[in-house]
């Protein structure tokens, strides 16, 4: 609890710019609704006027203290005040179900194609993650039992909980396959795409383009239910196939009625791809309408912009997609958030240690030209934000064999070990001696 106390006169409306300002000055973060301080009215303390008042059946909100700050302040103020106490509750560790099962910390990976594979769940994972899936599989390519296709859906028991998520057109192809899947692979969640906007898929009626028949939605829904009536059946959607059909309101109740155990919804529209802002008003909207779990996606690209997304709409989890790209410690700071704690920051170390791992990871897991092209990949968006970045992401780009690349990790882990403070100055210093 943070207790401040102002002594002498009368306590004035214009005490509360004196707190805000004070917070800002001290590093205030911007929390959500299950983390926050209220100025909670004494009864010695005055709001106006210098009278006092009754205590408030509510506490007034505010959202800007940093969670470590504790312990007993004096302020000195330009008028004459009375005392005001203000409390601190720190945020505590946020958990949510889905039908039967247990998620904690109400943060998702989302299933993102070529991205989202065994290493990286792993990772991410490692990093606090509560909730990861598979890349999206073919319905189609399940039924047939296609090797590459199943291959996307193995995990191991460290990635649970986990979902596998199957696209396709098809009522019934999609229930065949959701129950086949759920038979040999056991994952904890089916969920249904209703919301890809790649061209290849949309054309033939799957992903995105599914918000174009409802009465179909509803129908694939039903019968995935019916096919595993042991697995919570979940959905993602886009907002709508375009800006003139935004039909989310209508496809969760849809969804709900259907028997779909949640919804997660990334607030843009199936033409739209990534293009523009999400908007964050229509997850509101859909929380308010149904019962079931809400799940928002879209434009969350750090820490604090997942908190925003709790606190402005009031969804039961948030799912990160690209803000996860080179970037899995999200989840380690979205987690200090919800904990009541500073977002740790990430040093030049996370970033060697996070390039190791997952190297570790893909060559172990992958084929020699997979995990040769898949680190690449990562390592493009790793090696980003310090001096000399480029020069390492070059040479890294240039190595043809997982022997290669772990030599040259060696020499990057050297050369961060030499940088002790991490400074533009000491990196460049450091870098002229290893690249």
């Amino acid at each position: 609890m943070l207790a401040i106390a102002w002594v002498s006169g009368g306590f004035c409306r214009g005490c509360w710019w004196v707190v805000k300002g004070f917070l800002r000055g001290v590093g205030g973060v911007v929390l959500g609704p299950r983390h926050h301080f209220s100025a909670t009215n004494h009864p010695v303390a005055a709001i106006s006027q210098g009278q006092p008042q009754a205590p408030s059946p509510k506490p007034k909100e505010y959202r800007s203290l940093p969670p470590d700050i504790s312990g007993e302040l004096q302020f000195s103020a330009p008028f004459p005040v009375k005392s005001c106490y203000i409390t601190f509750t720190p945020g505590k560790k946020n958990d949510m179900h889905i039908g039967p099962l247990h998620i904690a910390p109400p943060v998702f990976l989302a299933p993102m194609a070529g991205v989202t594979d065994h290493p990286f769940r792993v990772l991410c994972r490692r990093y606090g993650v509560g909730l990861v899936y598979t890349e999206f599989v073919s319905a189609n390519g399940v039924i047939r039992e296609s090797a590459r296709t199943l291959d996307l859906v193995r995990f191991t028991p460290e990635e649970r909980p986990i979902g596998i998520q199957v696209f396709g057109e098809e009522p019934e192809t999609i229930a065949r396959s959701a129950a086949l899947l759920a038979g040999r692979f056991k994952p904890d969640l089916i969920d249904l795409n209703f919301g890809c906007p790649v061209p290849k898929v949309t054309r033939k009626g799957a992903g995105g383009a599914m918000l174009r028949d409802l009465g179909l939605m509803r129908e694939t829904v039903q019968a995935t239910v019916q096919a595993v009536p042991h697995l919570p059946v979940t959905v993602k959607m886009r907002s709508g196939w375009d800006k003139s059909s935004i039909v989310a309101l209508e496809a969760a109740e849809v969804i709900e009625e259907a028997g779909g155990a949640a919804i997660a919804l990334h607030p843009r529209t199936a033409r739209q791809g990534f293009t523009g802002q999400a908007d964050w008003s229509l997850i509101k909207a859909v929380k308010e309408r149904v019962t079931i779990p809400v799940i928002g996606n879209g434009d969350i690209h750090n820490a604090g912009d997942a908190l925003r997304m709790f606190d402005q709409t009031g969804c039961d989890a948030v799912m990160v997609a690209r803000g996860a790209l080179g970037s899995p410690w999200i989840f380690r700071q979205i987690n200090d958030l919800l904990d009541g704690r500073p977002a740790a920051p990430v040093t030049f170390s996370d970033v060697a240690r996070v390039c190791r791992d997952h190297f570790q990871l893909m060559r172990a897991g992958k084929s020699e030209r997979a995990a040769v092209n898949y680190t690449k990949k990562h390592f493009s968006w790793y090696l980003k934000g310090f001096p000399g970045a480029a020069r390492w992401r070059k040479a890294f780009m240039e190595r043809e064999s997982t022997d290669q690349i772990a030599s040259l990790l060696e020499e990057f882990s050297t050369f961060v070990e030499s940088v002790r403070d991490g400074s533009p100055a000491s990196i460049e210093k450091a870098e002229r001696t290893f690249v």
